[in-house]
């Protein structure tokens, strides 16, 4: 075997090494973005209910009470926000571009 050839069958080793690499990252980074998704799924599923449970202590709150109506309504608004933000970090995911 000339130079030539011990040098294409290292490259042809190297390219192997390199596609089993890659595969192995793509694998991985597939479990994880399932994982992530998972878990964005199950914290909007929560924020919803907590959400939808503020919004009726507020909409059904004593309005004597000022104070806590505002704190309630803070709450609700807070809730809100953290859904849209599990909602753009699931677009991030999807579509990190």
């Amino acid at each position: 075997m000339d130079e030539r050839d011990t040098t294409i069958q290292h490259l042809k080793n190297r390219d192997q090494k390199l596609r089993d690499a890659l595969e192995q990252l793509t694998f991985r980074h597939a479990k994880k973005n399932e994982h992530a998704h998972k878990g964005l799924h199950n914290i909007r599923v929560k924020l919803t209910s907590l959400k939808w449970t503020t919004q009726l202590l507020s909409d059904n709150a004593d309005m004597q009470n000022d104070d806590k109506q505002v704190q309630l309504n803070a709450i609700v608004h807070s809730t809100a926000e953290l859904v849209r933000m599990v909602e753009d970090l699931k677009r991030t995911l999807e579509d990190p571009a």
